[in-house]
């Protein structure tokens, strides 16, 4: 009899796939917290550079240079790298381009339907998940 463990680990299989080496984007909600969140589930380092090339359009390329030393610094590492695939952990952490968030129909949350380009969230957190995405 399968569980709930062996279900989410087709989650933690899809994450691995995003943080391999092809640019495999696969669309997803998850449900955190009574909130669903729906996006495309891509690697972290496409995640770090889109976050940091909107932050540059935004503030311009001096504070997006600096928030990426600091960010890179407190790290450890240049924000680019991507750790080597035998020493990859299970990933703690997965990252979501162009996500909606939505409140669920049992949530008590005030938060109103909301799109994001870049959305992060701890694996821990996901209580369910679908394939697909939801439209508004």
């Amino acid at each position: 009899m399968a569980n709930a463990s062996d279900d989410l680990a087709l989650l933690d299989a899809l994450i691995q796939v995003a943080e391999g080496p092809s640019t495999v984007e696969v669309g997803g909600t998850l449900s955190i917290s009574g909130l669903l969140i729906s996006g495309r589930l891509v690697s972290r380092a496409t995640w770090v550079k889109g976050v940091l090339r909107d932050l540059g359009e935004a503030l311009g390329p001096d504070a997006a240079d600096a928030i990426r030393a600091g960010w890179s610094e407190k790290v450890g590492r240049d924000l680019s790298d991507r750790p080597r695939e035998e020493s990859r952990p299970a990933a703690e952490w997965f990252h979501l381009r162009q996500a909606g968030i939505f409140p669920g129909a049992s949530s008590h949350s005030s938060v109103s339907e909301s799109k994001v380009k870049w959305w992060c969230g701890r694996r821990a957190s996901v209580e369910s998940f679908f394939l697909g995405l939801l439209e508004e």
